[in-house]
C-alpha cells in the first residue's frame, strides 16, 4: 500500500487488520503471539499515518508500545521484542517537538537509555532478525560523521545479500539520498524496475534531481503525479518541479507551482512539511539553489563551486554562506578554513532565528573534541545551548546528546 500510493487500496485493506488479529486468537500464549499482535498494530499505525489519519495512528502506536512492554515484562529475553521495544523507546524519547502534544495526549514517553540497551541485547545469529536490527540501528545512528562509514558498510552488505528485491533497493536508495550520497543511490537504482510502483518513480526522480539531471527528474516526477493516488509527496514533488522550472529560466511557472503547494496534498511526511514551509519563501538565488542541491547530493566540490558564485548581501544570507562553506570545507578536510567559517556564521546570526549558529557551535565543538582541545569543545557545546528558537531542533538535540556523551558530561 505504501509503494502503491493508493488511498483507496488502503481504505479497502483496513478490514485485514482485524482479520489478522483474529487469526491469533486461538494461538496459545507465547512471546511470538504478543509480538505478532504488536507487529500488526505497527503495520497499520504506519499506514494510518501515511494516509493522514494521525490520531488513529498515534493510538495504534500506543497499543504497539503497551503490547511490547507487556511482552518484555513476561519474556525479557525474547530478542524480537527486545529489538522493537528498544527502538520504540528511543523513537518516543526523540519525538519531534511538533508531535510532543500527541505523545502527551496518549501518555507515551520513551527511555532512550533503556532502548539502546535493548537493541544491543537483541543481537542474534538469526539472519532476518539481524537484518532488521541493522536497519533500525542505522535509522538511529550517531550524528557524528565518522559513524557514516559503518552505516554505509552495513547497507552495502544488505544490498549485496538482499539487493535482488526491488523494495530493498528502493529503501536503501532513500537512505543514501537522505544522507547526502546521491551517487550511491543512483548506482543502486540503475536496474530498478521503476514502473511497478508509483513510489519508485518518486525515488528515481529525487535521485536524478540530486544528480543535477533535471530533465530526467522532471519526467519521473510528472510520471509519479499521474500514478500517485494518495496525498503524500504532492507538496514535495511540486516544490522540486518549481525549482526545476526556475533553474531552466521559467520563473513564472516556478512561482505558479510554489503558490499551489499550500493547497495540495497533506504534510504528514517531513518532505511535504518542508515543502510547505519553503513554498512561503521567495525563490532563492540560482547559485545558492544549485549549491544546496549539490550539497544535499554529497557533491562537496560542485557545491563549493556554485557557492563561491553567490553574492550574499543580507546578514542572514552571509550566515548561510559561511555555514554552508564551513560544512563543505569540513567534508573536504580543510579544517582550519572550516573553523573560521563556522565562527563567521555565528557572528552573522545574532539577529535571526535560523539554525546556522547553534549547529555551527556543535560542529566546532566536534572539531575541537577531535583535536583533543576539550576546553574549546566544551565552550562551544555550552554556547550551543544559548539558542532556543530555530529549525531542526530534533536533529540538533540528537547531535548535542552525542557530543554530551563524547565530552563525558552528566
Amino acid at each position: 500500500t505504501v509503494l502503491n500510493c493508493d488511498k483507496e487500496e488502503y481504505l479497502q485493506g483496513k478490514v485485514h487488520e482485524l482479520k489478522w488479529q483474529d487469526s491469533l486468537s486461538k494461538t496459545p500464549d507465547c512471546p511470538e503471539k504478543l509480538f505478532a499482535k504488536a507487529q500488526i498494530k505497527l503495520h497499520w499505525a504506519i499506514l494510518s499515518y501515511m494516509y493522514g489519519d494521525r490520531v488513529n495512528a498515534a493510538f495504534k502506536m500506543r497499543l504497539v508500545f503497551t503490547t511490547l512492554h507487556d511482552n518484555y515484562k513476561k519474556y525479557p529475553n525474547h530478542k524480537p521484542t527486545q529489538l522493537y521495544f528498544g527502538f520504540m523507546n528511543i523513537y518516543l524519547a526523540e519525538i519531534p517537538d511538533s508531535f510532543q502534544w500527541l505523545a502527551d495526549l496518549i501518555g507515551l514517553h520513551g527511555d532512550a537509555e533503556l532502548g539502546a540497551r535493548l537493541i544491543e541485547a537483541s543481537k542474534s545469529n538469526h539472519p532476518v532478525l539481524e537484518f532488521e536490527r541493522q536497519l533500525l540501528t542505522i535509522e538511529k545512528k550517531s550524528q557524528f560523521d565518522d559513524q557514516e562509514d559503518n552505516s554505509t558498510k552495513i547497507l552495502e552488505k544488505i544490498v549485496e545479500e538482499k539487493g535482488f528485491h526491488p523494495t530493498t533497493k528502493a529503501i536503501t536508495a532513500m537512505y543514501f539520498i537522505k544522507n547526502k550520497n546521491a551517487a550511491k543511490a543512483n548506482a543502486i537504482l540503475t536496474d530498478l524496475e521503476y514502473d511497478k510502483y508509483p513510489l519508485f518513480h518518486y525515488i528515481k526522480g529525487l535521485t536524478a534531481y540530486h544528480m543535477l539531471d533535471f530533465e530526467t527528474a522532471s519526467n519521473y516526477f510528472k510520471s509519479f503525479n499521474k500514478k500517485n493516488l494518495s496525498e503524500n509527496f504532492k507538496k514535495d514533488v511540486a516544490l522540486h518541479l518549481a525549482y526545476i522550472s526556475y533553474l531552466k529560466g521559467d520563473s513564472a511557472q516556478a512561482k505558479k507551482l510554489l503558490a499551489s503547494i499550500h493547497h495540495k496534498g497533506n504534510d504528514a511526511l517531513f518532505a511535504d512539511k518542508k515543502a510547505n514551509r519553503l513554498s512561503a519563501e521567495k525563490l532563492p538565488d540560482r547559485n545558492i539553489l544549485m549549491s544546496r542541491i549539490a550539497f544535499d547530493a554529497g557533491n562537496w566540490t560542485e557545491s563549493k563551486n556554485w557557492l563561491v558564485k553567490w553574492k550574499a548581501y543580507a546578514e542572514v544570507e552571509k550566515a548561510e554562506y559561511f555555514y554552508r562553506m564551513a560544512r563543505i570545507e569540513q567534508r573536504l578536510n580543510n579544517i582550519e578554513h572550516s573553523k573560521r567559517c563556522y565562527k563567521s556564521a555565528i557572528g552573522y546570526s545574532h539577529h535571526h532565528s535560523h539554525y546556522y549558529a547553534p549547529f555551527s557551535c556543535l560542529y566546532l565543538s566536534e572539531i575541537y573534541l577531535k583535536e583533543s582541545n576539550k576546553t574549546l569543545a566544551t565552550h562551544y557545546y555550552d554556547t550551543s545551548s544559548v539558542y532556543s528558537d530555530f529549525e531542526h531542533k530534533q536533529s540538533f538535540a540528537k547531535k548535542q546528546l552525542d557530543l554530551k556523551k563524547k565530552l563525558g558530561h552528566k
